[in-house]
């Protein structure tokens, strides 16, 4: 009987661990995680800007839709690469690097040309579709694809 009494006290005492943990351990990301937070967020944004040009270049977005989507989307991408300029500290980008500085902003924008460039090597002259590495015509209207050689 005593033996009954132990194990259900026992397990009494697990259950009401498992319950009152998450009030006890403070949940909250370590300083470390926060960098990989902020640079995946900055990828998404840069990500979303680019399918806005893209929706705007096939016609799925209205150049007012657009224009409001984009400026939403590059000032919270411009608010992340605040962020991570503050997490880098003075030797940051865009600090005490003289009047010539590059902006987050600036920054922002080039990263954004960049992978528009990319993306218009990976679309179809004649449809606008976006095709994968290797395809030799267009999936979507099966023009051959420029600069893929044949094999």
């Amino acid at each position: 009987m005593a033996a009954v009494a132990i194990g259900g006290f026992l397990l009494f005492l697990a259950v009401a661990y498992l319950i009152a943990r998450p009030f006890l351990v403070p949940e909250g990301p370590p300083a470390e995680e926060e960098e990989p937070a902020l640079l995946r967020e900055k990828e998404r944004l840069l990500d979303e800007i680019r399918e806005l040009d893209m929706d705007l270049a096939t016609g799925k977005l209205s150049e007012e839709d657009h224009r409001r989507l984009r400026a939403r989307a590059v000032a919270e991408a411009a608010a992340v690469l605040r962020a991570l300029a503050e997490r880098d500290g003075p030797a940051g980008p865009g600090r005490g690097r003289g009047p010539d500085a590059e902006t987050a902003e600036d920054q922002l924008e080039r990263e954004i040309a960049a992978r528009r460039r990319a993306l218009e090597r990976r679309t179809c002259g004649g449809c606008g579709a976006v095709h994968e590495p290797g395809d030799r015509f267009c999936r979507l209207c099966g023009a051959e694809i420029a600069g893929v050689s044949g094999g």
